[in-house]
């Protein structure tokens, strides 16, 4: 995940998350949040972070979009789960 990425590399440079909010400008309740993995960041502080974090802008982008398709995928199965279960359940006689 992204959010790893982010939290390792900032140890790794003896960075806190006041630092990184200095370095990118981001707000540090939003950049609070995209490291504990609840938002995924926007693009463009994508490419910041990247910078502030001295990431190669390609690889951090790549493993963005991989963490954003295996949510979606998450989601599309948590649906396909839960209309199953309604099915099964309008089918089942009482």
């Amino acid at each position: 995940m992204i959010s790893i990425i982010f939290k390792n590399k900032r140890t790794l440079l003896g960075l806190k998350i006041q630092d990184i909010t200095s370095i990118s400008g981001i707000d540090q309740a939003l950049l609070s949040k995209y490291v504990s993995g609840d938002r995924n960041p926007f693009d463009n502080h994508l490419l910041t972070l990247s910078k502030a974090y001295q990431l190669a802008t390609q690889v951090s982008k790549n493993r963005c979009l991989h963490f954003l398709k295996q949510q979606l995928l998450m989601t599309f199965y948590r649906a396909i789960f839960l209309i199953k279960n309604d099915i099964n359940q309008n089918l089942s006689p009482l």
